[in-house]
């Protein structure tokens, strides 16, 4: 044996036995004295310098070196070296390289010489060859070269082979860091069976009280949290399983020591909040993660506080998903107010994003616009400071989430659409950049949204752009039920702007996907209130895209999946969109003559409306009272119209935006339906002066079609109230309109004009101006042969209202014959149109009051003594008790003018002998 060997074992005035060297209470709950003194024996039992200098006389006896002889030597050192675990660790890290300069030489030269040793002796070597193995591994990856998983691989199967304690917490530890690096190359799976394989050797090695792994527990905890970061349902139940094993060791061990209570808050944590909603429906994880964290951070707030914030901001995430609101909001109040202790101002934007979701959705607009404002200035700053993209992203985020809050505040249409198109700006910015992955399915969100916003403000042609846009980057990337509502947004879009067969083919392709999603979410028992609510919402929008009838059952699907939702969750904005598809619904029906089914659902809507916003009551009173009055109910039905004018009138006055002023004037034309002609007049006047302030505020073409349709309600009504001087201006006024919309646009404002034509005609013979008028006429009659039938301008009580019109002219124009046949087919039309048990009744006696006057204008213009009219008052005469007997209650609001008119009749009779 050399004379200069000697173990270099410093323990000064301890001696070698295992009591004097851990101390004799090896239970105690320090466990520093394991790694203290497992430094103690592996660094000074030998020493690195000698390890180091072991290995290169080896390998000088190896290669015929002046120490050749002493092989057997040297080997059987280096074998008493290898049992701390240390051998190859000494070499590799020091400070001169044993073999070569060269970093790629030297790993390779030391699998080398390992190899040998592990050939020789595997049960001593081997642990040392995989430590190398793993060290190569590491350099292939950090310089691109070579194959480093297959080196990681070879080094795992090396240590598998190790059955010794030690061996066995060095495979666990080698499972846990390559578990890691698996999820780098993004092979989420590998990592997953590695993360499983160390925490089953983890559960043996604390079984045996292997005290080395509890360190290790908590450095497996916190790789695995980086994996359901990462996490698919690929593999869940192996997931799970392996967050399980580290809750139950993490808490057998916080039982006994409790300085691993933050092991077991992190691990309950992952359990809580590192799988989807539906994989994490029992809360008790969640609550006991955050009570531990609560106490940790009471105790030691720098430590601990923004763990208890995480949790916190998962938390009122998880709750938000759920549908409990009352609860999310409480976590994010609680998590803003701990955030703000500490200096990291981006962190606090995010948890204010989130806590303005939390007061919005519980009715707090105010404060849930002030939370959304503080984000986008703090992260406006982070990107005006660092040209990094992901405060980019993240402002985008903010925007979105700004603009989602400014619209549902009354004066916030403008700056909303404007947040939203700064959202869409800067993700469009990063996509360039980076055009793949999460910015492209971000873009199709806040497109969807802007989309939205445009349309708010009468920009429909932009709004649907937006909405193409974002449906092409749901269709190449997002989740079905996404692109069922980016479908659903084209589909509304297109038939708001008259592409009516387009946007009926882009919503069938809409329902499918929405029925294939719902028979799956039933038959799993998936679908979360949020996925309901979005198959709820693309139903809304679709459902005008269709036939009637079909459109009502679209609608009525819509309705139940909200009215389901809206039972099991409490809020503000659920019980809107509830309203909103009721309100939706209700029209619907209407346009199928189902008018009290259509009431029922007004009814509904405004029982739940009466406790929202008084935006969303004022429109179920305006719906309400429309179909109040179309079933006659009309003292009922204009108390609610006056309710809708009084709150619109207070919302205008609160907020002065052209939005409300639009509003107002929709509901001044609904007050005027309960109002006879003198008194309807300034009722439609004050509508008409409201809808010319709006010029500045809606597209030309939509503000002109607005304006038109006020005039035309005018002109008639002045025209009944005698006004003819008003009548006739408001009437040439819309005929020039509507003429110059019908230029631009045929297919959608002919039917205005036929209407808006009749009238003018009606007004110039009050004037004795039957040529003009008949000129009229005869164009409307023309314009007519175009329509739709399913156009209410093309309907049989609008075709006898216009026959009546006709024969007023005839009669003026000395056609007395021809006038009179026409009148008497009016009235047959009016007869016919009330044997039809089918009529639908929302608009058949609408232009009675008009039909009647020219009824009795046309027998005025005939000779008194003749016996056909006394035929055809007999026919009004008729005509009247079938209008009291079919709607007793709808006819007390025509009696007066067909008393006017009879009695003005019979005068003129006297003064004629």
């Amino acid at each position: 044996m050399p004379k200069e060997y000697r173990p270099m074992a410093v323990f000064k005035d301890r001696g070698l036995g295992w009591e004097n060297l851990v101390g004799q209470d090896i239970e105690r709950q320090d466990f520093d004295w394991v790694s203290r003194h497992r430094d103690l024996l592996e660094m000074n039992l030998f020493d690195q310098s000698f390890m180091v200098a072991a290995v290169e006389h080896l390998n000088d006896a190896w290669y015929g070196g002046e120490r050749s002889g002493e092989e057997s030597y040297w080997l059987g050192r280096l074998s008493f070296m290898a049992l701390s675990g240390n051998l190859s660790v000494a070499c590799l890290s020091s400070s001169d390289p044993v073999w070569n300069e060269d970093q790629e030489i030297e790993l390779a030269s030391a699998v080398k010489f390992f190899q040998r040793l592990a050939d020789q002796q595997p049960a001593i070597f081997g642990g040392d060859l995989a430590e190398v193995l793993e060290a190569q591994g590491r350099l292939s990856h950090l310089r691109g070269k070579g194959n480093p998983e297959k080196l990681f691989d070879d080094a795992l199967s090396i240590r598998r082979a190790n059955g010794e304690m030690l061996g066995k917490y060095k495979l666990a530890t080698s499972l846990a860091w390559l578990g890691s690096y698996a999820l780098v190359i993004r092979k989420p799976q590998k990592a997953l069976s590695l993360f499983d394989e160390s925490v089953a050797i983890v559960r043996l090695l604390l079984a045996d009280k292997y005290f080395p792994a509890i360190p290790l527990l908590a450095f497996l905890q916190r790789n695995f949290t980086t994996y359901l970061k990462n996490f698919s349902n690929s593999d869940t139940n192996t997931a799970l399983r392996v967050v399980e094993i580290i809750v139950t060791l993490s808490r057998n061990l916080a039982q006994s020591y409790p300085q691993y209570t933050p092991v077991l808050a992190a691990a309950l944590h992952d359990r809580a909040f590192g799988f989807p909603a539906n994989l994490s429906l029992d809360s008790r994880a969640a609550e006991e993660s955050i009570s531990l964290y609560r106490n940790l951070a009471n105790r030691n707030p720098e430590e601990y506080g923004a763990s208890f914030a995480d949790a916190l901001y998962n938390s009122s995430g998880r709750l938000f998903s759920l549908g409990q609101y009352k609860g999310a909001l409480s976590a994010s109040l609680e998590e803003a107010r701990i955030r703000r202790r500490f200096k990291g101002m981006n962190i606090l934007a995010t948890c204010l994003d989130q806590l303005s979701r939390c007061l919005g959705t519980t009715g707090k607009m105010d404060e849930a616009l002030n939370a959304a404002e503080e984000p986008v200035r703090i992260r406006r700053k982070f990107s005006e400071d660092s040209t990094a993209g992901e405060f980019e992203s993240q402002l985008a985020d903010s925007l979105n989430n700004l603009s989602c809050c400014l619209s549902l505040k009354p004066r916030g249409t403008r700056d909303a659409l404007e947040a939203a198109r700064e959202a869409v700006s800067v993700q469009r910015g990063l996509v360039r950049e980076s055009p793949a992955g999460i910015f492209n399915l971000r873009l199709a969100i806040f497109l969807h949204n802007f989309s939205v916003g445009l349309s708010g403000t009468g920009r429909h042609e932009e709004a649907l752009r937006a909405a193409e846009e974002a449906l092409k980057t749901q269709i190449s990337r997002g989740d079905d039920s996404s692109r069922a509502l980016a479908l659903s947004r084209v589909a509304s879009c297109l038939r708001t702007v008259g592409k009516v067969e387009e946007a009926l083919k882009i919503a069938e392709d809409c329902l499918g996907v929405v029925r294939r999603l719902m028979i799956i979410a039933t038959s799993h028992k998936l679908g979360t209130e949020r996925t309901q609510t979005q198959f709820a919402e693309a139903l809304f929008a679709i459902s005008f895209c269709f036939p009637a009838k079909e459109a009502v059952q679209v609608a009525m699907d819509s309705v139940a999946i909200y009215r389901k939702v809206t039972k099991s969750l409490s809020s503000p904005a659920f019980s809107t969109y509830f309203v909103r598809a009721l309100l939706q619904l209700s029209t619907l029906l209407s346009s199928i003559g189902k008018d009290d089914e259509a009431l029922r659902s007004a009814v509904e809507a405004a029982q739940i409306g009466c406790g929202l916003a008084k935006d969303c009551y004022s429109a179920c009173l305006y719906r309400l009272s429309l179909c109040l009055h179309t079933v006659g109910n009309s003292e009922e039905g204009m108390d609610s119209a006056q309710r809708c004018v009084e709150l619109r009138r207070e919302l205008v006055k609160e907020y002065e935006t052209w939005e409300f002023k639009e509003k107002l004037a929709d509901a001044l034309f609904n007050l005027s339906l309960y109002s006879l002609p003198p008194a309807a007049v300034p009722i439609v006047r004050e509508a008409v002066e409201l809808q010319r302030e709006l010029v500045e505020h809606l597209p030309s073409q939509f503000f002109s079609q607005r304006l038109s349709d006020g005039l035309q309600n005018l002109a008639a009504k002045a025209l009944l109230a005698g006004q003819v001087e008003e009548a006739l201006c408001s009437a040439e006024e819309a005929v020039c309109l509507t003429r110059k919309l019908v230029e631009s646009n045929p297919a959608e404002n002919t039917p205005s004009l036929v209407n808006v034509l009749y009238t003018y005609a009606n007004i110039l013979c009050e004037y004795s101006r039957y040529q003009e008028g008949y000129i009229a006429i005869v164009d409307a009659d023309v314009l007519r042969l175009g329509i739709s039938s399913e156009s209410p301008f093309a309907s049989l009580e609008a075709s006898a209202a216009y026959m009546s019109t006709r024969a007023k002219c005839l009669i003026g124009l000395g056609q007395q014959e021809s006038g009179f046949c026409g009148i008497l087919d009016a009235i047959r039309l009016y007869r016919k149109i009330l044997d039809d048990e089918n009529a639908p009744f929302a608009s058949a006696f609408e232009s009675f009051p008009w039909f009647l006057k020219n009824v009795f204008a046309c027998i005025a213009g005939l000779d008194k003594a003749d016996m056909e009219v006394t035929k055809a008052i007999a026919e009004v005469a008729h005509l009247s008790q079938l209008l009291k007997a079919y709607y007793p209650e709808r006819f007390n609001h025509w009696q007066c003018s067909l008393r006017e008119s009879l009695e003005l009749y019979a005068s003129d009779l006297h003064q004629n002998g």
